[in-house]
């Protein structure tokens, strides 16, 4: 299984962001996108711009699947990664775009 933070690594090389990591004691490590001027943090799992950027980036088909009982499942799919699906809508893009090469 991949860790989040390789799927977030993997998502910002697809994008083409340049970035640094941030691994220092007693912090999580995290990666930051170096854009010149500043950086920020660069985490798709967890920021909804983020992501939606990769979905129009790479044209990515999301589709949420309702349960019953109201569980939801996010399938995000292209045509060189395939699908991908989890609960999370985020985790579901970044694990599609982590899968193209």
């Amino acid at each position: 299984m991949t860790s989040d933070l390789e799927l977030v690594r993997l998502c910002a090389e697809r994008m083409g962001i340049k970035f640094r990591l941030r691994d220092e004691p007693g912090e999580p490590p995290m990666l930051f996108a170096d854009y010149g001027s500043h950086d920020e943090i660069y985490d798709p799992l967890t920021d909804d711009a983020q992501c939606m950027a990769l979905v129009k980036h790479f044209g990515i088909d999301l589709l949420c699947e309702s349960r019953v009982g109201g569980d939801r499942e996010w399938i995000a799919a292209h045509h060189i990664s395939g699908a991908f699906a989890d609960k999370d809508a985020n985790r579901a893009v970044c694990m599609c775009v982590a899968g193209m090469e």
